[in-house]
């Protein structure tokens, strides 16, 4: 299995993640904070797919763009897991497991937009 098609895989996973919380935050009292969540790995998921898309269309550095990728994916798990666990259960996770998800999303997204600049393979496109 390729690295796209795991990308692919886990966006497609985050993306059903996110309808699933967002329809349990519409039913459950005191729930705001999985909403934001939810809207946060729908947003991502599809970002994950876009940007995967590019890289497999040559338009971003493939090394980079695939970190970044995994930076976004792993970030916003770990992001969500907080609200989730304060939900679903007792369980706390670490005291800074959402800033540090959120700053490996912004970190993805920087990574992401680096991969654009030094992209070195012409994919035939015509240059603007």
């Amino acid at each position: 299995m390729t690295t796209s098609r795991i990308h692919l895989a886990l966006a497609t996973l985050m993306g059903a993640a996110g309808v699933a919380l967002w329809a349990f935050a519409t039913h459950r009292k005191g729930a705001g904070s999985l909403e934001i969540a939810a809207q946060l790995l729908l947003l991502h998921s599809i970002a994950v797919i876009a940007i995967t898309a590019c890289r497999k269309l040559g338009l971003l550095e493939n090394r980079v763009c695939s970190v970044a990728i995994s930076m976004m994916i792993l970030g916003s798990v770990l992001f969500v897991c907080v609200p989730a666990f304060r939900v679903f259960s007792s369980f706390w996770m670490f005291p800074l497991a959402a800033p540090i998800g959120g700053s490996m999303i912004i970190l993805g997204w920087l990574m992401a937009a680096l991969s654009s600049m030094f992209q070195t393979k012409d994919n035939g496109a015509p240059h603007q």
